[in-house]
């Protein structure tokens, strides 16, 4: 299963999994369950967007060649105090 379809299947586990906590009629325990499955796939979800945006490339137009470089994070621009 590649990174893609493996975000896609846990994004569309937790939409599942958020649509029936939204549903009445949950006992607590049920509810309690639900929400922490629902945080764990959340984590799978943010790791696997966190890796996708390391693996951003900034494509820049440089005379006749594109080049491309890794696309820095936002707070290795800034000075550090």
């Amino acid at each position: 299963m590649t990174r893609e379809t493996n975000f896609q299947a846990t994004l569309t586990q937790l939409e599942e999994l958020v649509s029936k906590l939204e549903e009445p009629g949950k006992s607590l325990e049920e509810s309690l369950a639900g929400y922490e499955k629902g945080m764990k796939l959340l984590a799978e979800c943010q790791q696997a967007l966190q890796a996708a945006k390391q693996r951003v490339e900034v494509i820049s137009r440089q005379g006749d060649k594109i080049q491309a470089s890794p696309l820095a994070p936002p707070d290795q621009n800034k000075e550090t105090d």
